[in-house]
């Protein structure tokens, strides 16, 4: 037997297009077989500093917010150090996580630009599971009774799954009546934010009497809104009222989703706010 037939179109007596379809199968099941393994480990070393990345760029899409334990070493001395705090964004090969309200940078075990060269990290989900929905645009009197509408509808929505977590993206636009549209205010907002809501990216935009800010994937924690309501209190920035597009809310349970019925009770509890959120498209991330 010929090991190539180019006249019948086999090899080693298999046709073929019946080869290239096995061949594409097994390629597509050891793709799918190693985003498995990232997605699901929890713990990297710092050679795997790619994973890690990919991983919680994984975990914070899916809408968790997550906790970091990283041993290592300081970049500036070689000392030893192990620190843990939530992590705020990756980029590329570098985890950035909160310290002590600090920014810290993350690289791998031979990393020298960053603060920390990591021997290892283990990543901890703040929430069993996480609801994703949508919160129809709506006017608040303040950021912090903004604040208290989101967090009760996240409290109705997971009832007796309980609410660990909140993240939200989305707009959000402050009524600033006497505020001037400058490039200096523009810069000292911006920088502001930037320095104490280190968590997820942002853009803003400062027009007279108002402040619009997007808050982009993956999304700000809830109690960023009490920090935003700081920071406009530090800079004399009177807020009149707040005005929210749709905002994807990212709600964290404090039991876990993947009991049957679980789902179920969640789309019920949400028929309650049929007027506050698009329960049509509620989607549920039951594991980390």
């Amino acid at each position: 037997m010929k090991v190539v037939d180019l006249k019948q179109g086999k090899i080693a007596g298999i046709n073929f297009f019946d080869l290239l379809l096995v061949i594409v199968v097994i390629g597509t099941l050891l793709y799918f077989y190693s985003n498995y393994r990232i997605t699901s480990s929890t713990t990297f070393s710092g050679y795997d500093i790619s994973k890690a990345c990919l991983k919680y760029t994984w975990l914070a899409n899916a809408g968790f917010i997550v906790r970091a334990e990283v041993e290592g070493k300081w970049t500036i001395n070689n000392s030893e150090v192990t620190v843990e705090g939530i992590v705020a964004k990756a980029e590329q090969d570098r985890l950035y996580i909160i310290v002590d309200e600090a920014l810290i940078s993350i690289g791998g075990s031979t990393a020298y630009i960053e603060n920390i060269a990591a021997s290892s990290i283990k990543f901890i989900p703040l929430s069993s599971s996480v609801i994703r929905v949508t919160m129809y645009p709506a006017s608040y009197s303040s950021l912090t009774e903004m604040y208290s509408k989101i967090y009760n509808t996240s409290s109705i929505i997971a009832g007796e799954y309980g609410v660990s977590t909140i993240k939200f993206v989305g707009l959000i636009i402050l009524d600033t009546p006497e505020l001037e549209s400058s490039p200096k205010n523009t810069l000292a907002v911006w920088s502001m934010i930037e320095e104490k809501i280190p968590m997820g990216d942002f853009y803003v935009s400062v027009g007279d009497g108002y402040i619009s800010i997007s808050v982009k994937p993956p999304g700000w924690s809830i109690d960023s809104l009490n920090v935003l309501d700081e920071i406009m209190n530090e800079l004399e920035i009177e807020v009149q009222g707040v005005l929210s597009g749709e905002l994807k809310l990212y709600i964290g349970t404090s039991k876990g989703l993947s009991a049957p019925g679980a789902a179920r009770e969640i789309q019920r509890n949400a028929i309650q706010l049929s007027k506050v959120v698009d329960k049509d498209h509620l989607t549920i991330q039951p594991t980390p």
